[in-house]
């Protein structure tokens, strides 16, 4: 999987003011490799992964998956990708404290075909050491393993694209580590590409790329 973005804009409206989130962004991005996007609060890490993940629509640009452009698609068929080849870990858990932990990861794959999935669910768990947690519920269970459930959802189906909006935020230093290891792992297991958002340093030495992205900028 390559994916390339050229000339990438996205404007929002706000009240009288036009504020530009990405502006003139180009880049490629390849398999195998972990892409780090820095930037304090309000410089559009969460929109550029917001358009890379199919979420939003450029206001101007082009996105390209392959030789796919995706930017350009119907939403039906962008959900069909993202259904099939992404994954998405964002800052909150998105846990339904009523249901266990293996339920709220089939809850993720409830309109999915995917085969064997109590065995599947049971694989990534492992790979991410939570295999005594397949019947606990979110309450029951620390932030940091909370996460890791939110990742194994995310790789279960084996995406090729893995999107991470700032993972750690809400981690101290030890589970924020295990959380970096894990994404280390998968990018030599899986042969993915992988987005995080941070505006700390922790990945800085992890990542194969920093894109470090400014100010976001508003006009009349």
């Amino acid at each position: 999987m390559r994916i390339k973005v050229q000339n990438l804009k996205k404007e929002f409206k706000k009240k009288k003011r036009i504020v530009t989130a990405v502006n003139d962004f180009s880049y490629e991005f390849f398999n195998g490799k972990m892409y780090l996007l820095k930037g304090s609060s309000g410089t559009g890490k969460t929109t550029l992964l917001s358009l890379l993940g199919l979420l939003d629509t450029p206001t101007d640009g082009e996105i390209y998956y392959d030789d796919l452009l995706v930017s350009e698609l119907s939403e039906e068929k962008k959900t069909e990708i993202r259904r099939n080849c992404l994954g998405y870990v964002y800052q909150e858990y998105n846990l339904f404290e009523a249901l266990t932990i293996e339920d709220n990861i089939k809850l993720a794959y409830l309109d999915s075909d995917l085969p064997d999935l109590d065995e599947r669910i049971a694989e990534v768990l492992e790979r991410v050491n939570l295999t005594t947690r397949i019947g606990h519920y979110p309450f029951e269970i620390s932030g940091g393993e909370k996460q890791r459930v939110a990742i194994a959802r995310a790789i279960l189906k084996k995406p090729q694209i893995l999107i991470c909006d700032e993972p750690i935020s809400s981690l101290d230093e030890k589970n924020a580590q295990v959380l970096i290891d894990y994404l280390c792992e998968i990018r030599e297991t899986e042969n993915c590409i992988i987005f995080v958002s941070c505006h700390t340093h922790h990945f800085d030495k992890y990542a194969d790329e920093i894109i470090a992205l400014g100010e976001n900028k508003e006009s009349l």
